[in-house]
């Protein structure tokens, strides 16, 4: 078994698709293929975390330094955000998503974040 985690905004489809799609290559290669044939499948899931941008905005005044993330950089990814959606075209690999409400109001919040 092989399991792989990345850990990166991907905000746009095209990079998780590039993901998918790498994935699927490593599978297709003669050494994986050859030792387990009947084996070689791919699974792929998103976990994407649904954060309003006054949040991430609030979130974001909390760190200090090289933490801190450009205001407008923040502004430039939120407006290019493509959530997870296996109804566009050529998006079936987004099928298996999990939604995760990270507003300031979810009770999962201080949790995610470490708040207190």
């Amino acid at each position: 078994s092989l399991l792989i985690i990345m850990d990166d905004n991907f905000h746009l489809r095209s990079m998780r698709r590039d993901v998918y799609r790498s994935c699927q290559e490593i599978l297709a290669m003669p050494l994986l293929s050859i030792n387990h044939p009947s084996q070689t499948q791919i699974g792929f899931s998103t976990a994407y975390f649904s954060t309003p941008l006054d949040v991430c905005l609030q979130r974001n005044n909390l760190r200090s330094g090289k933490e801190c993330i450009p205001i407008d950089v923040i502004n430039r990814m939120a407006s290019a955000m493509e959530p997870p959606d296996e109804t566009k075209p050529y998006a079936s690999f987004e099928r298996f998503h999990v939604l995760i409400d990270a507003d300031m109001n979810s009770k999962n919040s201080d949790i995610l974040y470490g708040i207190e």
